[in-house]
């Protein structure tokens, strides 16, 4: 559903806890439930990861981590290293200020315009953004400074 009509997007509301970032990535070439364990152990060998989660089902990978301990591009690098295709990165973060179908219309075109960005969903209700991207090509730094440009502030 869509975001600015009250869809799925606004239930959840959670982004960071004590610091942390989390992400979830979709990941490619997850074959089965020993790949999931092969990732899993991989991410969590990283100083800074937390509660790193694996499913060949969802293929997806979901984690916590300290930005201040390790950089994205090293979670990334990672998960190709271990032989899997990170295809996109999605991020729930909260953003501060948005009171009408107007104001979740503009992030969402804010961050629509990036390159890389393939699905938002801006809920002014729960004032959160569900971003997924291709983290090769634009950095979650940059989709956050997006959303700030719009005069709305990303909760960080």
């Amino acid at each position: 559903g869509k975001c600015v009509e009250g869809g799925e997007c606004c239930r959840d509301k959670a982004v960071t806890a004590a610091g942390l970032i989390k992400v979830t990535y979709q990941v490619d070439g997850l074959a089965c439930s020993a790949c999931d364990t092969k990732l899993t152990k991989v991410l969590g060998s990283l100083d800074g990861v937390k509660a790193p989660a694996v499913s060949h089902k969802t293929k997806m990978a979901k984690l916590a981590y300290d930005p201040k301990k390790v950089k994205e591009a090293k979670l990334v690098a990672a998960i190709e290293k271990a032989g899997y295709r990170v295809k996109s990165e999605i991020i729930q973060v909260s953003v501060e200020g948005m009171t009408c179908t107007g104001c979740s219309s503009k992030v969402s075109t804010a961050v629509a315009s990036l390159k890389g960005v393939s699905e938002q969903k801006v809920c002014h209700e729960s004032k959160t953004a569900v971003v997924t991207f291709d983290p090769k090509t634009v950095s979650r730094d940059k989709v956050l400074a997006a959303i700030d440009q719009t005069g709305f502030k990303v909760v960080r």
